[in-house]
């Protein structure tokens, strides 16, 4: 007998740009000519790594400390640079406390989620960034709860549909 490990939420996992290119790539295995835009790698799009970026990795990468760990909220020299550039901008002032490394959007909207309780519930707009709406269905198997957002009107929401 097999046990079931994951929740029923997983059926509604998706993400929309990677099924566009799947589509697409279908499109192209039967002969469509397909112009390709930029889903987020400049490198695929032809753009190139400035040679003073490839020359400050080359000498990091021979570097014995740059193959040991850093600590896990980052290293303080950088946190507090980036703390510092932020302050410059005026406004909110922040601290080398307040700055959370990630990897990617992706990854920052996984860890909010990991940290919300399992039964609360988010208030997300539509359309959006597809991390969101799959985050809250590996929560739980919930229908999303949406705020539409206008293209007509600036991307914003209708505040009397979320007061609803």
């Amino acid at each position: 007998m097999r046990t079931r490990i994951v929740h029923e939420g997983v059926k509604h996992l998706e993400y929309e740009i990677r099924q566009i290119v799947e589509v697409a790539n279908e499109m192209k295995r039967l002969g469509v000519d397909i112009t390709w835009e930029n889903i987020g790698d400049p490198i695929a799009m032809g753009e190139k790594v400035e040679p003073w970026i490839v020359e400050i990795v080359h000498d990091l990468v021979e570097e014995p400390k740059s193959w040991a760990y850093c600590p896990s909220k980052g290293v303080d020299d950088t946190r507090e640079f980036l703390a510092a550039k932020v302050n410059e901008r005026g406004g909110t002032q922040i601290t080398a406390d307040d700055i959370l490394f990630v990897n990617g959007i992706a990854d920052a909207v996984d860890k909010v989620y990991d940290v919300v309780r399992r039964d609360a519930r988010i208030l997300m707009p539509s359309p959006c960034y597809p991390t969101h709406s799959s985050n809250e269905w590996k929560r739980g198997d919930y229908p999303r709860l949406v705020y539409n957002l206008d293209p007509h009107n600036g991307w914003q929401p209708d505040i009397e549909q979320i007061r609803m």
